[in-house]
């Protein structure tokens, strides 16, 4: 799944599923945030779920033990949208975790927690499954007052920021009168959509949280988008062009980063991970052979994380999910794909 972060959104892309969920680039632990689901440009129905989960930690703060700590996103009860709870687990950044001296484990910090992002069809099977980076509680200011950008472009997400702390039914951005589509939203600020059709020139917004509102006139120019904050080329542009194999190949590595990271994501949920037997950070890196014929070979550890429980546990769970991967996308002609995959477990 690619991740890209733009115009105040996080977006998840999954090209081979036609999956995309944008979140606010402005996650903190603890926040309840709104975002929305899209499959083939058009919003996912109610019977999808969404799961947004940390990952693979354990605690003694309050006698508390967290593995996958998470939220079930619900409907927002606005067409396309969903909300969930960010797990307060996944703000503990690592660097507070006293590290066992061991070379089994991998030096190198990530740059930053993350939560997993999972998302089910109506039958319960994952569709794709993706990270966003999220930032501790209290990381962002928070602003008293609606602040609007300069400029607004046709087709491209706008974020107004200011104290958004009401559910997001109660939120709403009017551009001359007429709605602009919510596409995501975190206490501190919203991303919406342009209503269609407006012309170049100045217009009035009005935005509304529960008995707070503001206005502002804003010029409005005309770049060429193809949807939600993805630019495009003109199509007498793109019809000039010719087809490289270049673009073949690019197109092709493209998917299977893709495929690979949704994959990724299916191994990773559902994984009972053991609690290590002392505090620290633990680290098990795993390289596999998917098959064409859904079938798992040649699993081998690359990097062990020093405790035989969780090098095991992390290879009986790739070895469990032989059979349960997507076909391998087309585009790729080897009989087989290999995968790298890392497992981690904090224990603070």
């Amino acid at each position: 799944m690619v991740s890209k972060s733009t115009n105040g959104l996080t977006t998840l892309t999954n090209s081979a599923t036609g999956i995309r969920v944008s979140l606010p680039s402005d996650i903190e632990e603890g926040d309840v945030i709104s975002y929305s689901v899209f499959k083939d440009e058009s919003p996912v129905a109610e019977d999808y779920k969404v799961e947004i989960s940390s990952t693979a930690t354990f605690s003694d703060e309050e006698s508390k033990e967290t593995s996958q700590a998470g939220t079930q996103g619900e409907p927002a009860k606005v067409p396309g949208l969903f909300t969930s709870v960010i797990p307060r687990v996944a703000g503990k950044t690592v660097t507070s975790v006293k590290r066992e001296p061991t070379s089994a484990i991998d030096q190198r910090r990530p740059e930053g927690p993350t939560v997993i992002v999972t998302v089910k069809d109506p039958k319960g099977n994952i569709v794709t499954s993706g990270s966003v980076p999220v930032k501790p509680e209290g990381h962002y200011s928070e602003s008293s007052t609606f602040e609007f950008p300069q400029e607004t472009a046709d087709k491209t997400p706008v974020r107004i920021t200011g104290p958004f702390d009401k559910p997001v039914g109660m939120t709403t951005v009017m551009v001359d009168k007429i709605p602009a589509s919510i596409v995501a939203k975190s206490p501190r600020g919203v991303v919406v959509v342009p209503p269609p059709g407006l012309t170049f020139g100045a217009h009035e917004w009005e935005v509304k949280e529960g008995a707070k509102s503001a206005t502002k006139v804003i010029r409005h120019s005309f770049p060429v988008h193809d949807s939600v904050g993805l630019p495009r080329q003109p199509a007498q542009e793109a019809k000039a062009r010719p087809t490289t194999s270049a673009d073949i190949d690019s197109n092709c590595s493209e998917e299977i980063n893709a495929y690979r990271d949704e994959m990724r994501g299916r191994v990773d949920t559902g994984w009972k991970a053991p609690k290590p037997p002392r505090k620290g950070e633990f680290v098990t890196k795993l390289k596999y052979e998917l098959m064409r014929t859904g079938g798992i070979s040649n699993i081998q550890i690359v990097q062990s994380s020093g405790l035989p429980s969780q090098d095991e546990s992390a290879v009986n769970r790739v070895n469990e999910m032989a059979g349960y991967f997507k076909p391998i996308p087309s585009c790729y002609q080897s009989k087989s794909l290999i995968i790298d995959h890392t497992f981690m477990v904090i224990y603070r």
